[in-house]
């Protein structure tokens, strides 16, 4: 089954479309939910949160890939000019824990994608139902 899995992953894995999910999830979907919800675009909303949830999918899905075999890249080495820079501990950090954040980034993202999705799904019924 994992291996299976991992054949799936290696297949849909790409460098720039991961970059480009997250910079949609958590760039490009969190401004663009503000602003749709303030100018009750309801359409609009329902279709970015639609490709957020893929998006958040993608993340998840890379995430466990690249957690299944994934070795620390500082085990063993002197990160110690890094620790004396404040911006180096968060940047060594994101290093080390890279997979499992682009887990937690898609499964916090796909939640609130889902519920806005539902929440527009629900109202332009009821906008529906009335006209």
């Amino acid at each position: 089954m994992v291996t299976i899995f991992q054949t799936f992953a290696h297949s849909i894995y790409n460098g720039w479309a991961l970059f480009g999910c997250l910079a949609y999830t958590v760039g490009v979907y969190l401004f663009s939910l503000e602003k749709l919800i303030t100018w009750k675009k309801w359409r609009l909303l329902q279709i970015s949160s639609a490709i957020c949830i893929l998006t958040a999918a993608y993340l998840i899905i890379i995430g466990v890939y690249q957690a299944i075999d994934w070795v620390n890249p500082f085990a063993g080495k002197d990160v110690s000019g890094a620790i004396h820079n404040p911006k180096g501990w968060v940047i060594v950090a994101m290093i080390v824990v890279w997979p499992y954040l682009l887990i937690v980034v898609g499964m916090a993202m796909g939640h609130i994608a889902q519920r806005e999705f539902r929440s527009s799904t629900k109202l332009l019924g009821m906008i529906a139902k009335k006209a």
